[in-house]
């Protein structure tokens, strides 16, 4: 279900309940924000809520050096 908003994209990805497991949990939602032309912040959306604004992303993503 992904939805793109300018510079956001919103998606979600199955989980399983466990790591050898089949069955699978609830989905786990992913909100990523493009930071210029070869960069994006990444955050893992807890709950059903958007995320907050001014917390930190947890992963930047960035080409390599």
């Amino acid at each position: 279900m992904p939805k793109v908003e300018v510079r956001l994209l919103t998606f979600e990805v199955q989980h399983h309940k466990c790591h050898t497991c089949p069955e699978l949990g609830p989905n786990i939602k992913f909100r990523m924000e493009l930071a210029g032309p070869n960069g994006a912040l990444l955050w893992k959306l807890e709950n059903e809520g958007e995320k907050n604004k001014e917390m930190d992303p947890d992963l930047k993503l960035a080409p390599p050096k």
